[in-house]
């Protein structure tokens, strides 16, 4: 197994993953809707979101899998964050990065990986959006558009997310400053 390098602006995406407000929070019907979209659409029974912090992988939204959180360095996302497009391994055995990884040697077993970087609006992968098998497996052309399309509404989701925040915030404070003029 080939533990995935540490990105050069790792401090920087960290931050932006922390102003998100997403990990350890609870399950989300939309995102876990995202995720069965992507399962059923790709024929895969697994599907997950997850987000990479700094030395753990934590799952928002899972299918097929019992879990919550793994260690980063065991992480197939660890490897898909480090780049713009899908990494799809079709056959872990094959692959030395993943080959004697705890999830392809133990259970799931998972043999087939497909993964989407989920990409903030400032250029930070988060995390990504997933697909895996226990069999060796692949994806056609109109499953890998609709895989990273589905990212990018997962970074939306996100993205309007912490804009509410912001705006909340906001009409809390107004709401103090006009009580304060009123009195």
């Amino acid at each position: 197994m080939l533990k995935a390098p540490i990105p050069h602006n790792e401090k920087e995406r960290l931050q932006e993953l922390k102003s998100f407000e997403i990990l350890d929070t609870l399950q989300d019907e939309i995102l876990n809707d995202i995720v069965q979209v992507v399962a059923d659409a790709c024929e895969m029974p697994i599907a997950y979101i997850s987000f990479i912090d700094s030395d753990r992988q934590w799952f928002k939204s899972i299918i097929g899998v019992d879990l919550t959180e793994t260690k980063r360095d065991d992480s197939f996302c660890g490897h898909t964050i480090l780049q713009d497009e899908l990494l799809i391994v079709q056959d872990t055995y094959k692959d030395e990065r993943f080959q004697d990884n705890p999830a392809v040697i133990n259970d799931p077993k998972v043999r087939f990986y497909a993964g989407a970087p989920l990409i903030s609006q400032n250029g930070f992968k988060l995390g990504t959006l997933c697909v895996a098998d226990i069999k060796p497996n692949s994806l056609v052309a109109k499953q890998i558009k609709m895989l990273k399309s589905l990212a990018k509404q997962v970074v939306a989701q996100l993205e309007l997310r912490k804009v509410q925040r912001s705006l909340t915030v906001m009409d809390n404070y107004s709401e103090i400053l006009l009580g304060t003029m009123l009195e």
